[in-house]
């Protein structure tokens, strides 16, 4: 397996995923990694879930949105 080393991660940060390695019985390392892959494991299915529920909205309510909007909402805050 690779070592990698993350710099630069915020105080805060460290304490909020101590905390949670605590209450899921993981150590910071192994909270880490299993945070990491499950965003990568979901990003597309929750993407594609996103979409067809703003569709569905779409054309619930009659708006004319297309995808790139839609994508670009998302994503405005994240930046």
């Amino acid at each position: 397996m690779a070592n990698m080393t993350v710099k630069g991660v915020p105080e805060q940060l460290v304490t909020e995923l101590k905390k949670q390695a605590v209450v899921h019985r993981r150590s910071l390392n192994g909270e880490v990694l299993y945070r990491l892959e499950r965003s990568l494991a979901h990003d597309g299915e929750d993407t594609r879930r996103f979409l067809h529920e703003a569709e569905r909205l779409r054309n619930k309510i009659g708006i004319e949105t297309t995808v790139d909007e839609i994508i670009a909402a998302r994503d405005e805050g994240r930046r």
